[in-house]
């Protein structure tokens, strides 16, 4: 018997044997990203001139080496202990292929490149995808070489994670992918809005809605003409809905008779005289039928928020800083829209995994939504639209998924949908979309159709009433259409505010949110899938666009889609038919996956730089680049009409995109061979679409201003980075070389040095702050070194622009700290303060002494020339020693030394004494109940013009200890009356 002939060689093994090269030249591309990332790149002159700033070349050669270890360890580790029946080697080239996305990481060198090359104008749309979005690029990139490494593994990943996810329950699979969409959601809004959240400042509309709140808490129920300022109130003034509830009480018979008597004259035929018999103010305000001043802004979200905003008004806060009628911190009421922000999340998931039944794909979209414009701009806006659309998505999917036979159910989604024109007026047309459909649709159940007919009646007639109460009419809309009033519908502005809500660069959803142009391919598949929730999906947006397009689509001038952002959960169901339809193809996952970064990063630039008083996109890019440059501006006219008319085509191509597909299938299906020219149909024409877009906006500027960094965030960037590693390793765009001493202007620099806590307290760190900066401020650098005062002298090495410190400091005494800047060109530059650490405990509030009223004195004076502060208060044997430190206007005696205590909100004098200017003076202070609030304030009559004058010097407030506090026991300082 002849002997069995020895097995042939795999593919794998008689592959080259290139494998090492792979690894090579993906652990240089890991070490060439890290690199860019250590370095800089920043514009300089707005743009006309680069500056890129490279790292030492041996982090090049250590970032590479640490990736090259790793990739082998984790060749090594698949070969040896995933898969060691067969053998896998690093040296062949088609084991080592599973690298390749590695490779991918070499496109951030594009960017830089790009910049520095002299036609370095018209790579603004390269910079900005190869290095404003170059730290989106290494997540996708890890993705994808996980999933190619998990498939040379022969899916060992994946089985693991299917066996995990196998383990836990469904319920709790569900739980934990909402609790974990609610965190990131979350999570995001917090980071990326360093400006709006839990800021008491507010504009726009906002606050019309946060003044219903205050006017009920202060019990005067919706007249708004007499609510008062916060600080004219007491500090623990309560509550007053009672008085709230007592109001109601007497007006609501009243105005029930006055509507019987207008029933009974309509029903006699008197239609001539006016109802509608309130007067148009100003600025949304209006004067009610008898009298009084309300707001035309409805008062639906304020009922929602008025618990979170009685805490932050009696518990959390005792001023307002920001507007007098408002708390200065609403930590709650923020709390609140974060609350209904995350639950919204919840429930879109929930929504779109019923349409596709897909918890993946729902979670992802879910995501999408909440991350991108508009959506993501509102999660500490004070308006409706959240809470809008929260309730729109319990409505639609009520009607298109949960309708069962329960009445009370119906009864209760009823009132849901009733409660819209409550939210603002915009969503009157809106609720009414449901009602209809309701009727329609149970025509077969009536009593389904009755009670949630009930339920919406019920809450749109208490509406009614509410606008009867103000106005004398029952219309809903009629507070907008009071004697003198704007207008608030525009009929000829639909068209071009509908146009200008998708298309326009500066408004419109697609500039902001590219997402959604996916969405648009996913419209004819909806309505061929669900008919039902494409149809009461259009029939609600139009009934929202529709309004909101005729009153204006710039929204004021506030965050872009304002007024769209309750209907963005309905676009997504498009988005998930194009996902469930496409989302095997790999071009249109990396498209999808391409758009959704550029409208996350759209909507996390928007977040970090919106200030309310500035609604459009502010960016401070690299690049000065973002997709709304290849959209017309139609807020400004139509300028552009080749522009917009090239986008009209790219949107009604993608929309016949599903149609032409499912023509090539039932040519195919039908036996039919379809020619090369009709499956070229469609990508041809959209190429060519896409091309046109790109050369009708050629006009444009390749850098917008608004987007660009700014030129001293840019020079402090470069300067950081040529001050760290001082060689020459920086270069402009035009060809030249700069090194640190470019941009040292040591001869213009100086430093700032200041105590930025409000006291320092031993054993508790003190914070201080170091500015470096030259000619017009810009920043300077050199190396510095603080001394404390205290025998610390602490070494901080390189520092460029501002640089905050902390230290703390063991005991109470003056000391002198100081500055020690050693500049580029040897100078050396020292800047002292004095800081005094104070015995007390807690931290030095200090109160505006015209806060004070003693009987007797007379009101202090405008503007003092003379000032003094009280140095330092000291208890001791003698009784309180106090210090006062004044300027040369206080250098001559008559000030008097006031001893002032309180228990709530009403200061009395305990005593007073004569004080010497500039000294210190033991004042004997009588028996004072321990847990009591006491101040010191010192004034002096100073002789001017108008006569005797009060000045004043600031209040700190203690509260005196329960041991006895002439023994030399600490003193505590609180805030205003003891609080």
């Amino acid at each position: 018997m002849s002997e069995p002939a020895p097995p042939r060689p795999s593919a794998a093994r008689t592959a080259p044997r290139t494998g090492p090269l792979i690894l090579l030249l993906a652990a240089g591309a890991v070490g060439s990203f890290v690199w860019l990332a250590l370095g800089a790149i920043a514009p300089l002159n707005d743009g006309a001139t680069y500056v890129w700033v490279t790292p030492p070349l041996r982090d090049l050669a250590v970032a590479a080496g640490l990736a090259l270890a790793g990739l082998a360890a984790l060749q090594g580790l698949l070969a040896r202990v995933v898969l060691p029946a067969r053998r896998l080697s690093f040296r062949n080239l088609q084991d080592a292929w599973c690298h390749w996305p590695l490779l991918l990481l070499y496109g951030a060198l594009a960017g830089p490149a790009a910049l520095m090359h002299p036609a370095q104008r018209w790579s603004a749309p390269v910079s900005y995808l190869t290095v404003d979005l170059r730290f989106w690029l290494l997540p996708l990139v890890l993705l994808l070489w996980l999933h190619t490494v998990d498939h040379q593994a022969a899916g060992a990943l994946r089985r693991a994670l299917a066996r995990a996810a196998a383990r836990i329950p469904a319920p709790a699979r569900r739980f934990w992918l909402e609790a974990l969409l609610c965190g990131i959601c979350v999570t995001f809004a917090i980071v990326t809005t360093p400006r709006l959240r839990f800021n008491g400042g507010v504009h726009g509309d906002e606050p019309k809605y946060l003044r219903y709140c205050e006017n009920l808490y202060q019990g005067r129920g919706f007249e708004v003409g007499e609510i008062q300022n916060v600080a004219d109130l007491p500090t623990d003034y309560p509550p007053q809905f009672g008085r709230d509830l007592r109001l109601a009480a007497q007006v609501i018979p009243v105005e029930v008779g006055n509507l019987a008597h207008d029933a009974t004259d309509v029903l006699r035929g008197d239609w001539n005289r006016p109802f509608n018999r309130a007067h148009y103010l100003q600025a949304w305000f209006v004067e009610g039928k008898n009298g009084g001043l309300y707001q035309v802004h409805t008062p639906g979200l304020p009922f929602l928020l008025l618990p979170a905003y009685t805490l932050d008004r009696y518990v959390l806060n005792w001023s307002s800083d920001y507007h007098p009628q408002f708390p200065t911190n609403p930590w709650a009421t923020d709390s609140m829209l974060l609350l209904v922000y995350a639950v919204w999340g919840v429930v879109i998931f929930r929504f779109l995994r019923r349409q596709t039944g897909h918890e993946g794909i729902a979670w992802l979209l879910a995501l999408a939504v909440l991350l991108c414009l508009p959506v993501a701009a509102f999660p500490f806006q004070i308006y409706p639209e959240t809470t809008a659309g929260l309730v729109i998505l319990l409505v639609v999917g009520y009607l298109v998924f949960d309708r069962s036979a329960s009445v009370p159910l119906a009864f209760g989604y009823g009132l849901l949908a009733g409660y819209l024109p409550w939210l603002h007026i915009r969503f009157g047309a809106v609720s009414a979309v449901p009602l209809i459909w309701m009727v329609v649709a149970e025509r077969k159940r009536p009593k389904l159709a009755v009670a949630f007919a009930g339920g919406y009646t019920l809450v749109v007639g208490l509406f009614c009433f509410y606008v009867y109460h103000i106005t004398g009419s029952v219309m809903p809309s009629a507070l907008y259409f009071t004697q003198g009033a704007v207008g608030a519908f525009n009929p000829a502005a639909v068209i071009p505010g509908a146009t200008g809500f998708v298309f326009d660069g500066k408004w419109g959803l697609l500039p902001h949110a590219p997402i959604y142009l996916l969405a648009l391919a996913g419209l004819p598949l909806l309505i061929g899938r669900r008919p039902a929730l494409a149809g009461l999906g259009i029939l609600i947006v139009l009934m929202l666009a529709i309004p909101s397009a005729g009153h204006g689509y710039t929204a004021a001038g506030g965050t872009p889609l304002r007024d769209l952002v309750a209907i963005m959960p309905l676009l997504a169901t498009a988005l998930a038919e194009v996902f469930v339809e496409y989302r095997h193809s790999r071009l249109f996952q990396a498209i999808f996956a391409l758009l959704l970064v550029v409208s996350v990063q759209t909507a996390a630039v928007y977040n970090l730089h919106h200030d309310k008083a500035v609604g459009p996109l502010v960016d401070r890019s690299i690049s000065g680049w973002h997709l709304n440059l290849l959209f017309p501006e139609l807020h400004q006219g139509v300028t552009r009409p080749l522009l917009l008319a090239a986008w009209f085509a790219a949107a009604i191509l993608l929309v016949l995109l599903p149609l032409w597909r499912r023509l090539v299938a039932r040519w195919q299906a039908s036996g039919g061979s379809p020619s090369p020219l009709l499956r070229a149909t469609w990508p041809v024409l959209f190429g060519l679409t896409l091309v046109a877009v790109v050369w009708a906006a050629r006009g444009k500027p390749a850098r917008n201003p608004d987007y660009l960094m700014k030129g001293q965030q840019a020079r402090l960037r470069v300067v950081r980075l040529l001050a760290t590693h001082p060689a020459d390793r920086g270069r402009t765009s035009d060809g030249s070389r700069i090194t640190a001493r470019t941009f040292d202007d040591a001869e213009q620099a100086h430093v700032q040095f200041a105590q930025t806590s409000p006291q320092a307290v031993p054993g508790r760190a003190s914070t201080f702050e170091v500015k470096v900066t030259s000619h017009d401020d810009l920043p300077a650098w050199g190396h510095l070194w603080i001394e404390y005062g205290d025998g610390a002298f602490v070494p901080y090495g390189v520092v460029s622009g501002s640089l905050q410190v902390e230290h703390v400091y063991a005991a109470p005494g003056d000391y002198v700290a100081a500055t020690d800047l050693t500049l580029p060109d040897g100078r050396w530059l020292h800047q002292p303060i004095d800081v005094h650490v104070r015995a007390a405990a807690g931290a030095d509030t200090r109160l505006d002494p015209s806060l004070v009223h003693i009987d007797g004195l007379p009101p202090p004076a405008a503007a003092a020339p003379a000032t003094a502060s009280i140095d330092r208060v000291m208890l001791g044997p003698a009784g309180v020693s106090v210090r006062v430190a004044g300027n040369d206007a206080w250098q001559g005696g008559g000030a008097t030394l006031w001893v002032l205590a309180t228990r709530g909100s009403t200061w009395r004098v305990a005593t007073s004494a004569p004080l010497p200017a500039g000294t210190g003076s033991p004042v004997a202070v009588p028996d004072i109940p321990a847990g009591t609030a006491v101040g010191f304030m010192v004034t002096r009559s100073a002789a001017g013009t108008g006569g005797s004058t009060m000045q004043r010097t600031d209040l700190p407030v203690a509260v005196w200890p329960s041991s006895d506090a002439r023994l030399g026991a600490p003193v505590t300082i609180l805030g205003p009356a003891g609080r």
